[in-house]
């Protein structure tokens, strides 16, 4: 899967890796935005809530449905490697009950291994080399 079917395509699965990854990297463009915005329409760094609340929303209001939209695709691909529909990520719409459930949910908590109703797993190897136990190796093996 590459880079733009992963950020604005909802369908597929993603793993608890990918997703923690792409919600790091989303997190720190938007923290470099918020300072940029800050930093080069003020020429220097607020010192009051009152200075925060003068900066114009132009660039917010640009990216604000890309964001929405990605952040929405990740949340939707991790659902599915639960195996559960995409429209769960409604949830987190939910202030603090909602959202802290669908950050344990797509977080925390291990995807359906193997291939669910939304595709192959993400992990593939994983879910292949899962299959063996250490109970079923021959005694005699090195």
């Amino acid at each position: 899967m590459n880079i733009i079917d992963t950020l604005l395509n909802p369908n597929g699965r993603l793993s608890r890796l990918g997703f923690w990854a792409w919600t790091i990297t989303l997190f720190l463009l938007i923290s470099v935005v918020a300072f940029l915005n800050t930093s080069l329409l003020s020429n220097s760094l607020p010192t009051s809530v009152e200075s925060l609340q003068a900066q114009p929303l132009g660039p917010w209001l640009v990216l604000a449905v890309p964001l929405t939209w990605i952040g929405f695709c990740l949340l939707a691909k991790r659902w599915h490697d639960r195996g559960k529909s995409g429209w769960w990520s409604l949830f987190a719409l939910i202030p603090v009950v909602g959202q802290l459930w669908a950050l344990i949910e797509c977080g925390f908590l291990a995807g359906q291994r193997g291939t669910n109703r939304f595709g192959p797993s993400p992990d593939g190897y994983r879910a292949r080399l899962s299959s063996y136990r250490l109970e079923d190796m021959p005694e005699d093996m090195p």
